[in-house]
């Protein structure tokens, strides 16, 4: 009678006497257990490797063999629906049989729980009733390859859902880990820029930064403004402003810099910085203001900004 099964890599012995008789009046007894051999391939197949012997000597035949997973080694709940391989070559006592393939065992099967592989075959192929292989065996290792828990959570927190970007890495929000952009990215713009005027507008010069959701900007901006008016420059309002591209409205960052002044036939250097959150897009940076006396700044020189962009 079929007595013992063993499989590669972790042993079961399977002993096989008078295969066609035995397999359809008689149940197998207990198989000493020691684990099963499985290897994990692509997509959601994985291999079940075994050996069959008659009275110590290997048997060559080809048989039927049915798969059910469960989530107990006796009783308990079958996971997803039992897969018969049909013809199954034993040569030498050897046989492979590819499971899961068309994820028979279902979606869930794999997700971090522990799991049994119950087995039964008739030998020969399309001959008598399925024998059931009893105990159940576990699986162990492989398949959690393919299907690992921590794919939708890290460490027992959840995982976005959205796919991530070239460079992305994942970064905790407050609620999930969600893809951010990596690294640090640095812009950089230099220019005369632009007189005050009786509004708020550009007077620094404009760098033009690409910024992602959770994303800062760190500003820097400076620009030489002068006066050769007989009173000098009077009444300049600065601040760190930003604006979306192409057709934004000017924004101010902060409280900025009010009511500066210099002599006549002076040129000074007026700079601020400025960290900018909560954005997505592309955006100009730049130093901005106003003048109510903005006539009296005739005498403009250069300027350079910078924009950090850090997670």
């Amino acid at each position: 009678m079929l007595r013992k099964m063993w499989l590669p890599t972790f042993i079961i012995l399977l002993t096989l006497v008078n295969l066609s008789t035995i397999i359809v009046n008689h149940p197998f007894p207990a198989l000493a257990q020691e684990g099963i051999s499985v290897q994990a391939t692509l997509g959601t197949t994985f291999t079940y490797q075994g050996r069959l012997t008659d009275a110590n000597s290997p048997v060559s035949a080809t048989c039927d063999f049915q798969f059910s997973l469960f989530d107990a080694v006796s009783g308990g709940s079958q996971v997803g629906n039992t897969q018969t391989v049909a013809n199954v070559t034993v040569s030498g006592g050897l046989f492979t049989a590819p499971l899961n393939g068309s994820g028979e065992f279902g979606s869930n099967a794999f997700t971090g729980q522990a799991r049994w592989l119950q087995i039964a075959a008739r030998c020969p192929a399309g001959s008598g009733n399925f024998t059931l292989f009893d105990p159940r065996q576990p699986l162990t290792a492989a398949p959690y390859a393919l299907f690992s828990r921590s794919t939708g959570a890290l460490n027992g927190y959840p995982v976005s859902s959205v796919a991530p970007t070239s460079g992305q890495v994942l970064k905790w929000d407050g609620s999930q880990w969600s893809p951010q952009p990596l690294g640090v990215n640095v812009f950089f713009a230099s220019g005369v820029g632009f007189n005050p005027s009786s509004s708020l507008n550009t007077i620094g010069p404009q760098a033009t930064v690409t910024v992602a959701s959770g994303q800062k900007i760190l500003v820097t901006s400076h620009k030489a403004v002068g006066s050769i008016s007989i009173n000098g420059g009077t009444g300049l309002n600065l601040w760190i402003c930003y604006k979306q591209v192409p057709n934004g409205t000017l924004t101010q960052v902060g409280t900025g810099s009010q009511n500066l002044r210099v002599p006549q036939n002076t040129r000074a250097l007026f700079g601020l910085s400025a960290v900018i959150e909560r954005l997505n897009g592309t955006y100009e940076v730049e130093l901005c203001g106003y003048s109510s006396n903005f006539a009296s700044w005739n005498d403009s020189g250069g300027g350079y900004t910078t924009a950090l962009i850090s997670n």
